[in-house]
């Protein structure tokens, strides 16, 4: 019996918990509490999360790459991916002229002069067979045999050809490039595949080499007008010169191929 304030008096009995529910009971109580924190620690880092992703700008800086599949497997068997830098960037030598001249205290005209003077200079001692050092790596002459021999007796002078220049940088010319590089960044290049499977695309992109390069391609300018990759584009040009009636006609040029239109 339990007596309250105000006389009334009722049958209801209190019954008091042992030591150990009260402890079961705060553990209960301190575990629904930790949840409940761990839920709204959650959602306070999502939104987090979303402002940032949202309001965080891209970047900006460093070299732009493009990422593409090459030829070779991997032991998955997809193709194995390679970068480059993005294949759109070209300036001239005009601009760089006029950025020396604004930059570097030179007059305008005068980088392009001394480029001239370099290429007439250098022409006349490779063709001598020197290698020249420079400030931005040597250079030497690459020759080779216009056709298959294995007797040096019957290796003619005539036999010989210029093949082109080799070129390797030195280490402060790297340097240089270094130390204005910040980082790199992925840029979005199209799809390759879609590209080779788009033959409209690619029929205009040959036409348009042919008409700018009078009568005849190379892969390298196929590939820049087409957007793909310089294998992909190789690998276009000679299946138009299979078949019964080819297309284009493939024949060597120094040390690339070009591609005739039939």
């Amino acid at each position: 019996m339990v007596r309250f304030r105000g006389g009334s008096v009722t049958n209801k009995t209190i019954h008091h918990s042992s030591p150990t529910q009260q402890w079961k009971s705060r553990k209960e109580n301190r575990e629904e509490i930790d949840k409940k924190f761990c839920c709204l620690a959650n959602s306070v880092y999502l939104c987090h999360e979303q402002r940032n992703k949202k309001t965080m700008p891209r970047k900006t800086d460093g070299m732009p790459f493009e990422i593409h599949p090459s030829p070779k497997k991997a032991r998955n068997g997809r193709n194995i991916l390679y970068v480059r830098p993005r294949s759109s960037q070209k300036i001239s030598m005009d601009y760089l002229d006029d950025h020396c001249a604004k930059h570097y205290a030179l007059r305008p005209g005068e980088l392009t002069r001394a480029f001239r003077a370099f290429i007439q200079a250098t022409g006349y001692y490779l063709s001598k067979g020197y290698r020249i050092e420079t400030l931005i790596g040597s250079f030497a002459p690459k020759i080779g045999l216009k056709r298959e021999l294995t007797d040096p007796d019957e290796v003619k002078n005539y036999d010989v050809q210029f093949e082109g220049i080799e070129y390797k940088s030195v280490k402060e010319f790297e340097k240089s490039v270094l130390s204005w590089l910040h980082g790199f960044r992925r840029v979005n290049n199209p799809n390759v595949q879609q590209l080779m499977a788009d033959k409209d695309h690619l029929n205009k992109a040959l036409k348009k080499n042919l008409e700018l390069y009078h009568g005849f391609v190379t892969a390298r300018s196929f590939s820049y007008y087409a957007n793909i990759t310089y294998y992909s584009a190789r690998k276009q040009l000679d299946e138009w010169c299979k078949g019964e009636n080819p297309r284009l006609l493939k024949s060597k040029r120094g040390q690339e191929y070009i591609y005739t239109e039939i």
